[in-house]
């Protein structure tokens, strides 16, 4: 049916209202449309919204980081946030980072080493000590200066055992340091020997440390050639314990020893002996020929006790002219008397210096542990106190220390004051010992032997102040006195006699370097009215030769006086064969030192018969002190010396006694 028909069968009215409610409705239905459309598009706009935020946003955050890693910034994140596949990838792309910035790290720390090895080696290089590198115990680096050092070269050095450049006997010590640094316990400088290419060992200070090289661990080695400092270090060492002129052991190094000695002794119940030894008169040698000369003895003297040591025995200068001797092997007292007489010995050959001979004697002290003390401190004194007593005995002699000796060194003092008031009293007496012909038994001389007649002590023989007199100038007064008395006495004589004799007087050598000692002869003989061919002179080989143009000079003026001069004490060490045409004298007196052992020694009597042919082809007459037995006297007349004195014949006696003993009709003899 046709709109019309259907609109023919309603009112107008009513086709209106529908009309108006369909216009309504298709209006209503447009809005619905439009806010239909429009909600879409929102609710789009919101999704969309939604998909870019948890999408799009870490995208882009993952596309700047990746952009800033591309450019080298390894310290860039991604974001591991947002959809899975988006944080996984934020992920992996933060590991892929990691790893970038672990390999750059890597190889900046390998640069870095790289920079850090080149500027070590250029350092090193040019370093002023030597510089080494060891791993495994080789060389891995060596500087020029440590080459230097060792005298090897770099191709030498690298990989090679570092200790084959030690000297065995320190490879203990560089091991244990080596050990040390591995525990962690630090090192400090230490030294030892190396052997360097050409055989030369020298010192080195090491220090060393632990380091990393070429990605491993290394030891890094400071080192300094230090040979001159030992060397000096040595130097001060050696002057701390030896005497500087002769390179001998001073009193510190000797103090040292005996220690060690006596404990030892102490252990094995053994002896020790100790011996000082003092050069007789040279403080003369010293004044009149001049220090250089008295050194270059002193240190001849050195080296002659040097060569009659055993080892392990000891000799050590003192000071001065002061020598003291260590014997730890010393068995029994005897044995130590005959090593003191073996260094006595040591002595009688003269030193030569610049082409002059000296004759010096020695004094010697002996003492002995635990006979004559106990302590380092009370052997080196007493053996010095023996010493002293020696010398006072006079030069060449040796002394065994006695607690008597103790006494005597305290009261010096007292007997300095005693000689002094026995010179002005006039405490002293002379004897005479007969001087003999060896042939005809006849007495045809005296030697005037002074005795001092103590108040207190008794009679006191000059051995005993002599040297006291000696070191005191004393000697000068008293010898004035001897040599007056001698001269009146033998004048004297005569009226009592068959024939007249001759007088010895002795003359000290301070005596004999008195520049009046001529005058004094003189007014000594025209005192007593003696002729002076009556009056003989004994003067010491020592005092001869401190100054041998002055005593040249004074024996030629008592030559010229008519005064004959005897050289004395010869072979004890104070005179020399090659200088007896030299000296204007007309007698030599044999020592009974040189006699003592003519029977029973083939050397010391060969030398006494040389002695004494040697003094007949000078024209000299030979006369032998100290003759005590028949056999001594048979090999004097056997080698034709002269004249003899000694107990065979008589002892020294008083004027009168000597006067009633050898006077016409009571002369003793001795018959061969």
């Amino acid at each position: 049916m046709g709109l019309d028909s259907f609109s023919g069968a309603r009112s107008a009215e009513e086709v209106a209202e529908l009309r108006g409610r369909a216009n309504e409705a298709a209006a209503l239905a447009f809005w619905f449309a439009i806010i239909g459309g429009l909600g879409g598009v929102v609710i789009a706009l919101a999704v969309a919204a939604l998909i870019a935020r948890s999408i799009l946003q870490p995208l882009s955050s993952l596309k700047s980081a990746a952009l800033a890693v591309a450019k080298g910034d390894l310290e860039m994140r991604a974001p591991v946030s947002g959809p899975q596949e988006l944080a996984q990838l934020g992920t992996s792309l933060n590991q892929m980072t990691e790893s970038l910035l672990d390999a750059s790290k890597r190889r900046e720390l390998e640069e870095e080493r790289e920079q850090a090895e080149e500027m070590f080696k250029t350092l090193a290089n040019s370093s002023p000590i030597g510089i080494f590198v060891a791993q495994d115990g080789k060389f891995q680096f060596v500087n020029p200066q440590f080459q230097t050092y060792t005298g090897y070269s770099e191709d030498e050095l690298l990989d090679t055992e570092c200790l084959k450049l030690v000297l065995p006997e320190d490879r203990r010590t560089v091991r244990e340091n080596a050990i040390k640094m591995l525990k962690g316990e630090g090192s400090s400088p230490y030294e030892y020997r190396v052997i360097t290419k050409g055989g030369e060992t020298i010192w080195i200070m090491e220090k060393v440390a632990s380091i990393h090289y070429q990605g491993r661990i290394a030891t890094l080695g400071y080192y300094m050639d230090i040979s001159e400092r030992k060397q000096a270090e040595e130097i001060i060492r050696h002057l701390a314990y030896h005497d500087e002129l002769t390179g001998l052991p001073n009193r510190k190094l000797l103090k040292d020893r005996l220690d060690i000695a006596l404990a030892q002794a102490r252990r094995q119940q053994s002896k020790v002996a100790m011996m000082f030894l003092d050069l007789d008169g040279f403080k003369i040698i010293n004044d009149t020929l001049g220090h250089v000369k008295g050194d270059q003895i002193l240190q001849m003297v050195g080296a002659r006790l040097m060569g009659v040591l055993r080892e392990g025995d000891t000799v050590a200068r003192m000071g001065g002219d002061e020598f003291a001797l260590l014997f730890p092997a010393a068995t029994e007292t005897e044995e130590a008397l005959r090593i003191a007489d073996r260094v006595a010995k040591g002595f009688d050959r003269p030193f030569v210096v610049d082409g002059q001979e000296f004759n010096v004697t020695a004094s010697i002290g002996v003492a002995l542990y635990p006979d004559h003390a106990a302590s380092a401190e009370g052997l080196i004194k007493s053996a010095d106190m023996a010493m002293y007593r020696a010398r006072d005995r006079g030069p060449g002699h040796s002394e065994l220390f006695s607690p008597v000796l103790r006494g005597e060194r305290t009261d010096r003092p007292v007997r300095e004051s005693d000689l002094r008031e026995a010179l002005k009293r006039n405490d002293f007496v002379i004897h005479y010992q007969p001087q003999v012909d060896v042939r005809s038994g006849k007495v045809v001389g005296a030697e005037a032997l002074v005795r001092w007649q103590h108040p207190v002590r008794g009679t006191i023989f000059p051995d005993d102040f002599i040297p006291l007199a000696e070191e005191t100038g004393l000697i000068l007064p008293l010898g004035e006195w001897v040599l007056r008395t001698a001269c009146a006495q033998n004048k004297a004589w005569p009226e009592a006699r068959a024939y007249p004799i001759r007088m010895a007087v002795n003359i000290s050598p301070r005596q004999f370097r008195d520049p009046d000692l001529v005058r004094r002869v003189t007014e000594a003989l025209n005192e007593a009215g003696l002729a002076p061919n009556r009056l003989m002179l004994e003067v010491t080989g020592h005092a001869v030769i401190q100054d041998i143009d002055v005593a040249l000079a004074t024996l030629e003026q008592l030559h010229v006086l008519g005064v004959e001069a005897a050289l004395d004490d010869f072979g004890s060490g104070l005179s020399s064969l090659s200088r007896l045409q030299d000296l204007p004298v007309q007698a030599l007196k044999i020592d009974r030192a040189l006699l003592r052992d003519v029977v029973t020694s083939h050397e010391q009597a060969a030398i006494a018969a040389g002695a004494i042919a040697v003094a007949h082809k000078l024209g000299l007459r030979v006369i032998a002190e100290g003759v005590e037995t028949q056999e001594q006297l048979a090999f004097l007349k056997e080698q034709g010396c002269d004249e003899y004195q000694g107990y065979l014949f008589s002892k020294p006696w008083p004027a009168k006694a000597f006067e009633w003993n050898f006077s016409s009709g009571r002369r003793r003899s001795v018959s061969v």
